[in-house]
């Protein structure tokens, strides 16, 4: 099972540390022995070994250790620092749900308050900032892009509350998708790597011979249940044009927006190859949504999508990708198959994200809430959502993402919920959710009553009182 947890608690009585030297490493006992001006093996070897010396003071500055308090107890993660003012990169299930984050360098006995500044289910990274001002010794950020299996990977965090640990081994695989524990999301383009990651790690940064970040641990495969520890099959987030992206917008304190057409997708079999005249590549409509970018753009089922943006398309993931790292209002031509015939069909990306000013208002007209103060994003329910999450309900808004640490994490909001009534008003759009929400919170002296639907039950959660901003 793939497991990206960080590490609870726990005592031992018993540590015992089995070191290994890599057949790499060894040296033979003539070796040894050579004289300085023969057999250069040993000279080589501690050159090696000075280098990665060199990566660790690099890096270990900036590697911290998070530890996140929720209800139920503590957990503890890895972090680095990647801007001189306190911006910490980790990933998102290591501060989900957390009411208080501390944080601690690698150097220091005594911990920081920090609070989550933002986070990114579809990716698993969030940004966390130390409360105290100060400049923090950051890490580069390198990029993935050229990473290639066997080249050489140090992953650097706190297993089991070991803080400083560093681990070495290669890159064991690229563009790895894996389906994240208890979600609904895959996660693209994972490395792989033999560097020991265990629990703790995640958050923490794997890095190359330069001391660059190449990815974030995230994950390991632990076929023996979730007590169970590294067997040489870790995860990390790579550090590409994508994932940077992604992190500079949760820097500002913004959800990232993806790109999104609005159309279900499918492989085509041999029978469908033959019969839309699509020898290789190209995938299949399959449904569109009503009032999405496609269907604006004038898609139909049963059309194949040969290429996107001129990139030719293989496959669903490899499209699914292409379009959500595409930003939303990017005018984009798709090469469509329509009856056989060649077609050039141009779309404009909506964005699977509610914007941050939204229908409604304070009275005295005053800005209305936001995904930001809110603390989630939601989405008009569609058929195709309701097919696609198998949901029971058939309106409202769902429920994409709920932000640690604010509102609407308290209530006890989660991705897949569907809002249905807020008091005692129904809404079935996003701009009814939040038109409706701000007019209510505004009136409440506690807060307003939210009526989801969860699965195929009902509930009703208290959104406490948020007051209105006083600037416009």
């Amino acid at each position: 099972m793939f497991q990206c947890k960080p590490q609870h608690s726990w005592s031992a009585s018993l540590l015992t540390v089995a070191l290994t030297i890599s057949s790499f490493f060894a040296l033979s006992a003539q070796a040894v022995a050579a004289p300085p001006d023969g057999d250069n093996g040993l000279a080589v070897l501690q050159s090696t070994q000075a280098g990665f010396h060199a990566i660790q003071a690099k890096v270990a500055p900036a590697v911290v250790t998070i530890v996140s308090t929720m209800p139920g107890g503590q957990a503890t993660g890895s972090g680095v620092i990647i801007r001189p003012e306190g911006i910490i990169l980790t990933n998102r299930h290591v501060i989900d749900n957390a009411t208080k984050v501390t944080v601690l360098m690698n150097n220091q006995t005594t911990p920081m308050a920090a609070q989550v500044v933002q986070s990114d289910q579809k990716t698993d990274l969030a940004i966390v900032k130390i409360t105290d001002k100060g400049i923090y010794p950051p890490a580069e950020l390198g990029d993935a892009k050229n990473v290639q299996v066997g080249d050489w990977a140090i992953a650097f965090g706190s297993p089991y509350d070991l803080r400083s640990s560093m681990t070495l081994g290669i890159i064991s695989a690229t563009g790895r998708k894996l389906e994240g524990p208890e979600s609904d999301f895959y996660y693209y383009n994972m490395l792989q790597t033999d560097a020991a990651i265990n629990h703790g790690n995640s958050g923490g940064p794997l890095v190359n011979i330069a001391g660059e970040v190449i990815g974030i641990n995230s994950m390991i495969y632990s076929p023996g249940g979730e007590n169970s520890g590294n067997i040489g099959l870790g995860f990390a987030i790579p550090i590409n044009d994508y994932t940077k992206k992604v992190i500079d917008t949760l820097v500002t304190g913004k959800t990232f927006a993806r790109g999104l057409i609005g159309i279900q997708v499918d492989s085509l079999s041999d029978a469908m190859r033959d019969e839309y005249a699509v020898p290789t590549g190209g995938i299949l409509v399959q449904n569109v949504v009503p009032g999405g970018a496609g269907e604006k753009a004038g898609l139909k089922v049963e059309d194949v999508i040969t290429a996107f943006n001129g990139v030719p398309v293989t496959d669903p993931d490899q499209f699914v990708n292409m379009v959500q790292g595409t930003a939303p209002g990017t005018k984009v031509p798709l090469t469509v198959m329509r009856e056989k015939k060649p077609m050039t069909i141009d779309v404009t990306l909506g964005s699977d994200k509610a914007p941050d000013v939204v229908v409604g208002s304070w009275p005295g007209d005053a800005p209305a809430l936001n995904t930001t103060q809110v603390g989630l994003s939601v989405q008009t329910l569609t058929p195709a959502m309701a097919h696609g999450y198998e949901l029971t309900a058939t309106a409202g808004v769902l429920v994409t993402e709920v932000a640690a640490g604010t509102p609407a994490a308290e209530a006890g909001l989660a991705p897949g919920d569907v809002i249905q009534r807020i008091g005692k008003t129904d809404v079935t759009t996003v701009q009814e959710f939040w038109a409706a929400l701000s007019k209510q919170m505004a009136a409440s002296t506690h807060g307003v009553l939210l009526h989801i639907a969860r699965g195929e039950q009902s509930r009703i959660v208290t959104l406490q009182k948020i007051t209105p901003p006083a600037d416009k």
